[in-house]
């Protein structure tokens, strides 16, 4: 369309700081949810968990390895 029925372009000096207001309170709304629901506590654990299997696995493996050297001797 043309003339005043037609579609201007965005003001974005106009509208972006009610976007960055809304943007911050997305953002804490989306934190403090992950928070009130233990999603942080869950996912260290579950870090924990596989960080400890494969510090495990490495024990057993370097266990192997000097049984071996050992029975060479």
């Amino acid at each position: 369309m043309e003339g005043r029925l037609s579609m201007r372009p965005p003001n974005l000096r106009r509208r972006l700081p009610m976007l960055c207001v809304c943007t911050f309170f997305v953002g804490g709304l989306i934190e403090f949810i992950m928070c009130s629901s233990g999603f942080y506590n869950v996912t260290s654990v579950n870090q924990g968990k596989k960080e400890a299997e494969k510090q495990q696995k490495g024990n057993d493996f370097w266990m192997r390895v000097k049984a071996r050297r050992k029975a060479r001797e």
